[in-house]
């Protein structure tokens, strides 16, 4: 695996793990509380050939939604080749993984019981 793909793939997993380390509830407890929105992120590779085909291919901008305790990551590649959402309950402590790949869905459900090993 090239050094340029495992920045990549660390780029794309920070994505999805952004709904999980990240709060849109204030300390203060106030009405200043968000409970809903969307926030779209501009996703570059400075350290890549920008001249490449696979920097063509990689998405330009990754969309985070949520309303009250749940949370959606979506992204789509060039041509819509590939789209991956990550839907989390902060209730339910449950995620759903979704993927299409030229077409073919992929998903996983993972809940609180899962177990993960990196590594």
């Amino acid at each position: 695996m090239k050094m340029g793909q495992v920045k990549i793939g660390a780029v794309l997993w920070l994505a999805f793990l952004l709904p999980f380390i990240t709060s849109c509830s204030s300390d203060t407890g106030g009405s200043s509380e968000l409970s809903e929105g969307e926030i779209l992120y501009e996703v570059s590779y400075p350290d890549l050939d920008t001249d490449g085909a696979i920097v063509m291919m990689l998405p330009k901008e990754l969309k985070f939604t949520f309303k009250d305790h749940k949370m959606k990551t979506s992204f789509k590649t060039a041509a819509g080749i590939l789209k991956m959402e990550v839907i989390s309950d902060a209730d339910t402590y449950e995620m759903i993984n979704t993927i299409e790949i030229f077409g073919d869905q992929y998903g996983v459900k993972i809940d609180s019981s899962a177990e993960f090993r990196l590594g």
